[in-house]
């Protein structure tokens, strides 16, 4: 019995899940274009592309989940469209699953949904049957994100669009108007089953090659209207029904149709016909081409004029060996964090850390290693020292995993030696001791596993620094660091699930990392345990969701609670999407055996978006998991 098992009986799902069966239709849609982001940064940013790794992030998509959305099969679509990291936002609450007040449909408020600087690392923005209302502020942010070359497309439903949307700001970047109030206080009008068909216009190659002659057919819709210069790409009669658009530097897509109806006999719903997930597909495909061809986004002159300046206080004050960063400066460094995309970001957040007086905070550390990793590689090697010379905790933390992305020729016994003592200044000077002797630690016995619960924060990130570093050398003698790591840390890292805890501990981190580190290093054998931990992680942020906040604030209070580990899961997905193809199909065998469909993000973040060895897609065939089975490509 897998580790997660027990807790699956636990906990019901948030929303109704698809029983929809997938039937793989037409040729996987080809992979997006990444292009070399390195060629045009500019000398100053001081940063190198890193071997053969890829020149900028994969391709990233945020998921806005209402009532009903895996009727949609958008996992499916995504597989399809080659994402290799998905993130999901939840609606939290609203009216419930009967019929709303006239105009209201739905209500509610969103969990999980990321801010402005956030929502700028996405490729794409999927939101399904989902409230205006719930976004709040959220609206705002994502006509920006559109206006600034981002990405949404917007899925119809018994909750969406409407009057809510016709007086949300995200009326203006939509390809359509939205119609108001009609009967029983919603817009939906009832289509009776009309086939959908192609529309008069294309994108990409067009739709002209799916099985159309099953006839899919739609029972309720959105009555909107295209404005000037969209084009309709799906119709139900004479009703437009998947409808796309540009606003500003980026793209828009409306599907104004809903999973709502019955089929007769005979009939073939739309959301169950094999060509539906390659629409959605070609409409995320195309979507994304407008992110990736604007490019990785500059600093903006108000963040270096800010940094500057806030840095220019720390010059001049009077610095402890304790201090830190100010609250201006980390809200500036975590924004262009959560924005790096390219080689101009990643060298500017670069210079700023390693060239800063004082230590940065955890926050920033769990913000700037992705954006580092990405795209930071050999000459990342003289700041990753000068940051380990620091002495402060988390810059040394930041620093190791940089050491290990720049594949210094002493990386991994420095590394070995930070992991073994968890202090700042481990490993700062090259001691005499032999590589073997560095790693057994001073008295031969073999390195000091860390079993005891350490309740100083910034010896964990030390010690996570080290481990991710580790993983970035990714040669022999990182895996023998590594495995002695894995078996230190499995008696209290390792997942228990009938312990029901609601928060990921120090233990529980360094455990995963050590395993994610592994698998980059070449070890299969870290696959199934790995694969288990995180599935549990999914079922302790479950409860953290539930734990004694029932007030008015109850979101903001729950948010605050389970924002560190989502940032935890996040960051182990993106260092999945580097594993080597000797450890894939050990991966594929543990995915494959996995019903829960909470293994999608993991799939997709070792399998999305490249091609994968053949042993690995005969497994990921064989998968109940719609979405993992469609990760496989077809062949020609």
């Amino acid at each position: 019995m897998n580790s997660h098992t027990s807790n699956r009986k636990k906990f019901s799902v948030w929303v109704r899940c698809s029983a929809n069966r997938f039937v793989r239709g037409v040729a996987c849609a080809l992979a997006l274009g990444l292009t070399n982001g390195w060629a045009n940064a500019a000398p100053e940013e001081g940063v190198a592309r890193a071997g053969a790794a890829a020149a900028r992030a994969p391709l990233r998509v945020l998921v806005v989940r209402g009532l009903w959305n895996e009727q949609y099969r958008i996992d499916e679509g995504l597989a399809r469209a080659g994402t290799a990291l998905i993130d999901d936002a939840w609606v939290w609450d609203g009216t419930g699953c009967g019929w709303p007040s006239p105009g209201d449909q739905g209500g509610g408020g969103l969990m999980d949904f990321p801010d402005a600087a956030g929502l700028a690392g996405y490729d794409v923005v999927v939101v399904a049957n989902v409230n205006a209302k719930a976004f709040g502020k959220g609206a705002d942010d994502l006509v920006d994100y559109v206006r600034n070359g981002g990405s949404l497309f917007l899925l119809g439903g018994r909750f969406a669009f409407g009057k809510a949307y016709k007086e949300s700001a995200l009326a203006a970047v939509a390809p359509v108007e939205f119609p108001g109030l009609k009967q029983w206080g919603s817009d939906l009008t009832a289509a009776f089953g009309r086939e959908l068909k192609p529309g008069a216009d294309r994108i990409g190659s067009g739709f002209a090659g799916l099985a159309w002659d099953r006839k899919p057919v739609l029972y309720w819709y959105h009555d909107v209207t295209p404005k000037s210069g969209a084009r309709v790409l799906l119709a139900a009669g004479d009703a437009p029904v998947l409808v796309a658009g540009e606003s500003g530097k980026g793209r828009v897509v409306v599907f104004a149709g809903t999973v709502m109806g019955d089929p007769a006999e005979g009939q073939a719903a739309f959301w169950a016909w094999d060509g539906w997930p390659a629409i959605e597909a070609a409409a995320l495909q195309w979507l994304a081409e407008a992110h990736l061809a604007a490019g990785p986004p500059a600093v903006s002159e108000g963040t270096r004029k800010g940094v500057a300046a806030a840095l220019a206080k720390m010059e001049t004050a009077s610095l402890g060996e304790d201090a830190k960063m100010s609250a201006e400066l980390e809200g500036l460094l975590l924004g262009e964090a959560r924005r790096c995309r390219g080689t101009a970001q990643a060298g500017f957040l670069l210079r700023t850390v390693a060239g800063m007086p004082a230590d940065i905070s955890a926050p920033v550390v769990e913000a700037l290693q992705p954006a580092m990793l990405t795209f930071v590689g050999p000459e990342g090697e003289k700041p990753a020292r000068e940051m380990i010379g620091s002495g402060q905790p988390y810059r040394t933390a930041l620093g190791l995993a940089l050491l290990g992305g720049a594949r210094a020729a002493d990386a991994a016994a420095v590394l070995g030696r930070f992991y073994e003592t968890g202090k700042p200044k481990a490993a700062a000077v090259k001691e005499d001791a032999g590589g073997s002797a560095l790693l057994d630690g001073p008295g031969g016995g073999g390195m000091k596993p860390v079993l005891e619960r350490d309740a100083n924060a910034m010896l964990t990130a030390i010690r996570g620094g080290a481990l991710a570093g580790l993983g970035q050398v990714g040669d022999g003698a990182a895996l023998t660091v590594v495995r002695k790591a894995v078996a230190g840390l499995q008696g209290a890292g390792a997942p228990r699930p009938k312990e029901y805890a609601d928060v990921l501990s120090s233990d529980n981190r360094l455990y995963q990392q050590a395993l994610v580190s592994a698998l980059r290093c070449g070890d299969e054998s870290a696959a199934g345990p790995l694969v288990d931990a995180l599935l549990e992680n999914i079922y302790i942020i479950a409860r953290a969701r539930n734990e004694g906040n029932k007030g008015k604030d109850r979101i903001a209070k729950v948010q605050a609670l389970v924002d560190g580990e989502l940032v935890w899961q996040r960051e182990m997905y993106r260092q999945l999407a580097q594993v080597p193809d000797k450890v894939r199909p050990a991966l594929a065998t543990r995915m494959a055996a996995e019903k829960d469909r909470r293994v999608t993000p993991l799939a997709f973040a070792v399998f999305g978006g490249r091609a994968a060895p053949a042993e690995a897609e005969a497994l990921l065939a064989k998968s109940p998991v719609p979405a993992v089975a469609a990760l496989v490509r077809a062949k020609p």
